[in-house]
């Protein structure tokens, strides 16, 4: 009697993981302008000029509100209010050229998802807006104000062998992927110029959005940095 052929397993989906605004979507106004509006609602004033917002990604940017005295309740507020500001200026939203593609190519290979501080409810709507195919699945502040721990969270779920990209435009990207484990890899277009990136540890820098879909698909992976 013939047997149904053996179907072998599937193969690990490598992990692509991507910062959201700067990196997918040109949005440093729209979400300066929701900011420092959620500042003046909740009576911030440590944060006051898109120069203080631009400080904030330097590192984490919740460790920076702490560092400019918002406790976790005010930060808390000022993200709730910010991330309302966001979606009313959704309209303003332009992906940068191409972006779009490389997701959806991506996703035919990689799990893709999006880790971000901003609201995932907002950048949810974002990529909906967007028409952007391909991320899997969205996590912000709702799932807490860092992203170390929900980088290294999704990379749990992945085998080692794996690779596990984090894609990012500022220094705060960068040393948080590192930190989670994970290969930086910085863009050149971005909130942050490439020499910062390089300085905080991208371990490659895309010049354009297609050329991340060459550096994902490179047959060799570079070593994933040491954890801090």
């Amino acid at each position: 009697m013939d047997h149904p052929p053996v179907v072998p397993p599937p193969q690990p989906r490598g992990l692509v993981m991507f910062d959201f605004d700067g990196t997918i979507v040109d949005s440093r106004e729209t979400y300066t302008i929701a900011l420092l509006e959620a500042c003046r609602s909740c009576g911030v004033t440590t944060i006051s000029t898109p120069r203080d917002v631009l400080a904030l990604f330097a590192g984490n940017l919740f460790e920076g509100m702490r560092r400019a005295g918002l406790d976790d309740e005010t930060i808390t507020a000022v993200n709730r209010r910010a991330a309302d500001g966001y979606l009313e200026g959704l309209a303003r939203l332009r992906a940068f050229p191409h972006m779009t593609e490389v997701l959806s190519r991506l996703a035919a290979t990689h799990h893709v998802a999006v880790v971000t501080s901003n609201s995932a409810d907002a950048v949810a709507a974002g990529l909906r807006r967007l028409g952007a195919q391909g991320v899997a699945e969205v996590l912000g502040s709702e799932q807490g104000f860092g992203k170390v721990a929900k980088i290294a969270g999704l990379m749990a779920r992945f085998p080692d062998r794996a690779p596990c990209w984090f894609v990012g435009d500022t220094t705060g990207d960068m040393s948080e992927a590192r930190l989670a484990g994970a290969v930086p890899l910085g863009v050149a277009w971005g909130w942050h110029a490439a020499e910062a990136l390089r300085a905080a540890g991208a371990a490659r820098i895309a010049a354009t959005p297609a050329e991340i879909v060459t550096i994902v698909a490179a047959d060799r992976r570079p070593a994933a940095p040491p954890r801090a």
